[in-house]
């Protein structure tokens, strides 16, 4: 990754050190030297939680850290993305402090949906844009990173990243988004890796209830309620959501229809 890449996500100033914008600079560069090669691992792992042990409160300064973390997952190459996933297993299995134990990754869980779940909040600018065939597909590359990541540190143990996440996720096929065409490449990759273990705690045929939200059918102006209802049961509604976007007049486009019956086939 280019120089400007590290540039752009350290603090530029002390000041702004403390006022949140951006991590430390000895945090950058450990990223750096790490897939660049120049350190391996274990030693990476020392280094970029170095500045954070020399705090006065080291549980005040985790956000800095993983939010330079969590942007390189996301933002960085498919390689260089591995590589911080195993820096993130590497970090977890350093040394308990009097203060708090690495393996658990404090806070790192909360950054991540801050960062990188606000969608499944509700619409993104985005989604009410005309968006062109090249911004379309620049998009789907996003959030498909976003679920694959997600997916693999929920399967990794990394970052207590729980699975219903991924069931949040899937319900996005319930819900009267403009984005679906995009958003249904989230989908794919949370099936596409974790699909085993979402459809094995569906087939658990527990009694609790989930709640999610979904359309209301045939309603005027995008109605949506909140339902509560068995797992299983909303699995049914995801993949009859899902066979209805596969049709032509869906509208969807020729790759988001494609997108949706490759869900369904994962499901």
């Amino acid at each position: 990754m280019e120089e400007i890449w590290y540039q752009s996500k350290t603090a530029p100033t002390k000041y702004a050190l403390l006022a949140g914008d951006g991590c430390h600079p000895d945090e950058a560069d450990a990223l750096q030297k790490y897939l660049e090669c120049e350190y391996g691992v274990q030693e990476a792992a020392k280094k970029i939680t170095e500045p954070i042990l020399s705090e006065a409160n080291p549980k005040e300064s985790f956000y800095r850290l993983w939010a330079l973390l969590c942007d390189a997952l996301v933002e960085l190459s498919d390689e260089e993305c591995q590589k911080t996933i195993e820096l993130l297993l590497a970090i977890q299995h350093l040394p308990s402090t009097e203060y708090f134990e690495w393996k658990e990754l404090p806070g790192f869980g909360n950054m991540w949906h801050d960062l990188y779940q606000m969608h499944l909040d509700g619409p993104c600018t985005w989604e009410k844009e005309n968006l062109t065939d090249e911004r379309r597909e620049e998009l789907r590359r996003h959030f498909r990173r976003i679920g694959g990541v997600e997916a693999q540190l929920c399967l990794r143990g990394i970052g207590d990243i729980p699975l219903s996440w991924g069931f949040d996720v899937v319900n996005l096929v319930a819900q009267n988004r403009n984005g679906l065409d995009v958003l249904l490449s989230e989908v794919e990759v949370w099936l596409e890796v974790a699909g085993e273990e979402l459809k094995g705690e569906v087939g658990k045929q527990s009694d609790e209830v989930r709640w999610y939200t979904r359309r209301v059918a045939q309603s005027a102006g995008g109605k949506q309620q909140s339902v509560g209802a068995a797992l299983e049961e909303h699995w049914v509604v995801w993949k009859e959501r899902l066979m209805e976007m596969m049709e032509d007049g869906s509208g969807l486009s020729d790759e988001g229809r494609k997108l949706a019956a490759r869900c369904y086939d994962r499901m």
